[in-house]
């Protein structure tokens, strides 16, 4: 389990699918996950309860993951914004982190790693696997001295 965090941390699960799993709400149960909401009023809940972390089930194909980290971005930007997902591709991964997600994982991550990711988010760190990390250090290799 996660260590203690000398600040307790609040946890926002949104589906955004009706098969999305109860594994979720459990897995985040001892962070204090405070709701489970359906896409239908999730960032009006997202914004009247100011969560350090939105963790985002989105469906199995990674429906349109850039236009929902966004969404979220803008609805809450003082969250950091997980989104889970069945299919995780470098290309959805780069959309959703330019679009404001802290990260994408596949929806069969871990318990035990889903809470640190979580624990990590709140604390600033990205949510990011190292073949991502080793594509997105290329592009800013690319960039040169533009990027200075």
């Amino acid at each position: 389990m996660p260590t203690v965090s000398a600040k307790p941390c609040r946890v926002l699960i949104l589906r955004m699918e009706a098969k999305a799993s109860d594994a979720l709400e459990h897995a985040l149960a001892g962070l204090g996950a405070e709701t489970t909401v359906d896409d239908s009023c999730a960032t009006s809940v997202a914004e009247a309860l100011e969560p350090d972390v939105v963790v985002i089930d989105i469906d199995g194909a990674g429906r349109d993951a850039e236009r929902i980290a966004s969404q979220f971005a803008d609805a809450v930007p003082q969250s950091a914004i997980i989104l889970l997902s069945d299919h995780v591709d470098d290309a959805a991964m780069h959309d959703a982190l330019l679009a404001g997600a802290a990260g994408v994982l596949r929806r069969d991550v871990s318990a035990r790693a889903l809470s640190r990711t979580v624990y990590g988010v709140a604390a600033g760190e990205a949510a990011v696997p190292r073949s991502t990390q080793a594509m997105l250090l290329e592009q800013l290799r690319g960039l040169g001295d533009d990027f200075r």
